[in-house]
């Protein structure tokens, strides 16, 4: 079963992109987000209704799959994991 997945890049300093997959084809997304957290808000609100799990890529790193509904309600705490999970992976920030 494919779920939806928000992928994020990282363009620069305050300057994000995210694309919404749907079935591995692009759904929806935008260029110039200033932060993690922008970048998650405007995905989760372009996925459909029924839509219970979530994949989040995060510059190239599976971040894991999570229940959308918690997704919402921890958009900052994912935020702020994501970057330090990158951090760690890849020693940059």
């Amino acid at each position: 079963m494919s779920y939806p997945c928000i992928v994020i890049s990282r363009h620069g300093p305050r300057f994000y992109e995210w694309v919404l997959l749907m079935d591995h084809e692009q759904f929806d997304g935008d260029v110039g987000d200033p932060s993690i957290v922008s970048c998650l808000q405007s995905a989760l609100a372009g996925i459909p209704d029924g839509q219970r799990l979530v994949e989040v890529r995060y510059r190239g790193i599976h971040m894991g799959t999570f229940e959308k509904e918690s997704m919402e309600a921890t958009v900052g705490e994912l935020a702020a994991k994501f970057a330090a999970s990158h951090a760690a992976l890849t020693h940059d920030n």
